[in-house]
This record gives structure tokens, sequence and C-alpha cells, in this order.
């Protein structure tokens, strides 16, 4: 892995109908979730229903947590229209481009704020965001170690994603999913995203070794078509404790 490599400014895997899920399945409080574009954060604190006390994002690239500062700023700063405005205009998105800080095609998710941005896609969505922003912090390190800080059975929910199958990231997957089982309470629940089909499928073993069960699961296999147009092909497991 790079020493220090770019990250997305705005990226959510294509799992905005997946939240309903998340959100069904009760009080979310306490949340620890790999960082990158922060919009997984974003989106659970733009939703009323959902009543968040703090949300730890962790990345070991130390790039993101200059993303994650931006958009704060950018979300307390602008108002709805504002920000719609700003991110559609050319001259803004150049402005970010030219700091090298994050990949080049890290902005087309902004033309599909249904899928990818559901905390921009309505302006109660981006209020209640705005009220709630200051309950993102950012941790840098690796996830694993900084996880192992927590106290046991404290988390409602942790967000992996690409983590267990990143070997640039996560070398022993099964010491990842014994940290993360010791981590959440009785009724958390376990998110990952993976793009890899045959690594979904060693995931999901491994978990169930660590008496993780499927609670929900979406799989996306990989479309040429879609592909064409940016859109990525990850397929989406969320666990519960067994």
């Amino acid at each position: 892995m790079k020493k220090n490599p770019p990250v997305w400014f705005f990226t959510n895997e294509r799992i905005g109908n997946f939240y309903s899920h998340i959100e069904k399945k009760g009080a979310i409080k306490k949340v620890f979730a790999i960082s990158s574009g922060g919009d997984f954060a974003f989106t659970l604190l733009s939703n009323p229903n959902l009543k968040i006390k703090n949300i730890l994002l962790c990345d070991v690239r130390k790039k993101a947590k200059t993303t994650i500062n931006l958009k704060k700023d950018y979300f307390k700063k602008f108002s709805y229209k504002q920000l719609l405005k700003n991110l559609k205009s050319n001259a803004f998105l150049k402005k970010l481009k030219k700091k090298e800080v994050w990949y080049k095609n890290s902005f087309w998710p902004i033309k599909y704020k249904n899928d990818y941005l559901p905390y921009l896609k309505s302006k109660k969505r981006f209020n209640c965001l705005q009220k709630n922003i200051n309950k993102v912090s950012f941790v840098f390190g690796d996830f694993n170690k900084q996880l192992k800080k927590r106290k046991d059975n404290s988390l409602d929910l942790i967000y992996a994603s690409n983590i267990l199958d990143h070997t640039s990231y996560c070398l022993n997957p099964q010491s990842y999913l014994k940290t993360i089982k010791e981590k959440l309470n009785k009724n958390g629940l376990l998110f990952i995203a993976t793009q890899s089909q045959s690594k979904r499928k060693k995931i999901t073993k491994l978990a169930q070794k660590e008496k993780l069960k499927i609670y929900k699961k979406k799989i996306n296999r990989f479309n040429p078509f879609s592909g064409l147009f940016g859109h990525f092909s990850f397929s989406f497991l969320l666990f519960k404790k067994d």
C-alpha cells in the first residue's frame, strides 16, 4: 500500500437503499466505521429517526481526516441550496481536484444522490445532518488496533467497507472479526461491503465461526454496462450476533 494514498471524496458504494435494514433493527447510538469519504456516517446522522450519540471514523490514510474535516466545515457553513449549487459548479470541483488529496473520479456520485448520498437528497435530511455533524470524530490508525481500544460490548454498529478483503489493510480477517464481536453489544450489527465475490464467501464463513449470523444481504455481481457509468459491484452483508 502507498504510504499516503488518496481517498474518495464522495463514495457510498451504491448502498442508499440498504440503510433501511440497519434502521429497522432498533436503536443505533454508538458507531465505529471505516472513514473514506465519511458518507456512511453522514447518512446515518441525517436520519431524524435515529438517535446517534457518536460515530468514530477510522482510517490508515491521513488524507481521510482532511476529507472528513473539509466536508464537516462545508456542511456547517452552507445551506442546503448553497451546498448543492457549489457541488454542481465545475469551478468548485476543479479546485478540490487540484489539491490531489482525492481520487480524480471521486466526484461523480453527486449525480446519484438517492443511491450514493442520501443525506443530500432532501433539505430535511441535510438539516438533520447539520444539527448532528459534531457527533462525528476521526481517529488515525489501523482499524483493528483502534477498535481494540473501545470497551467490550459497547458498540451498536460497526461498518467495515473493503477492509476484510484487502491484504493492504487486513492480513488476518479472522482476528478482526474476533475483535468486532467483542466490541459489539448483544444487539449489535456488523455491516460489511465487499467487491470480491470469492472473498465475500470467505468472509461470511469466517464471520460464522465467530458466531456472527447473516441478518440481511444484497449480492451485486459485476456488470460491464453498469461499470461504464462508474457504478461498482459491491455486495453488502449485515451480520448480528448469533
